[in-house]
């Protein structure tokens, strides 16, 4: 798993770096407080987050850790690793 720092909303949390495969994006999504970024810009100017909550289940989309270039064509370059 990457991660893109801290979670600038909640603070405590790590921004999971995602790949949603039903829309073919990668995304960031804070591990505690479920705030998802669809860009690195938006992750730093913490503009545009979002919390999606699926409740069909049937809608759940396929998701996965993101791949280094999927996080590049995301927009980061600095990433750590756990």
């Amino acid at each position: 798993m990457h991660y893109a720092g801290k979670c600038p909303v909640c603070r405590v949390g790590l921004m999971e770096l995602l790949y949603d495969e039903n829309e073919n994006i990668c995304f960031a999504m804070c591990d505690e407080c479920s705030v998802e970024f669809s860009s690195a810009k938006a992750l730093a100017e913490v503009s545009g987050g979002k919390r999606v909550f699926y409740k069909d289940k049937n809608d759940l989309h396929k998701i996965r850790a993101a791949d280094p270039d999927e996080i590049i064509s995301f927009g980061l370059t600095e990433i750590s690793a756990e």
